[in-house]
């Protein structure tokens, strides 16, 4: 996981998002995770971007992530590179 700023998703060229749950793009403590998959039948690699944060009331009320109180997903998306059906990216 990496740590993130407006700054590094600008820089990265990912297409706008929205945050369920939280009033900041990028809210204290979020990561960015990747992920690199292969298609053995295709021959091809794929890669699966995702920002995964506290939403506003986790954050608020100081809650521990855990399996019952979960950390927020969203898959991002790079400008330029197509998202198949199961949101990766074709590298």
């Amino acid at each position: 996981m990496i740590p993130i700023s407006a700054s590094l998703l600008t820089a990265l060229d990912f297409k706008p998002y929205q945050l369920h749950d939280q009033y900041e793009k990028t809210p204290i403590g979020g990561q960015l995770v990747f992920q690199r998959w292969h298609d053995g039948k295709a021959n091809r690699d794929l890669m699966k971007v995702e920002y995964v944060y506290q939403s506003a009331r986790q954050l608020r009320n100081a809650e521990a992530l855990t399996l019952k109180s979960p950390a927020q997903r969203v898959t991002l998306e790079l400008k330029g590179c197509p998202v198949g059906c199961e949101r990766l990216l074709s590298a």
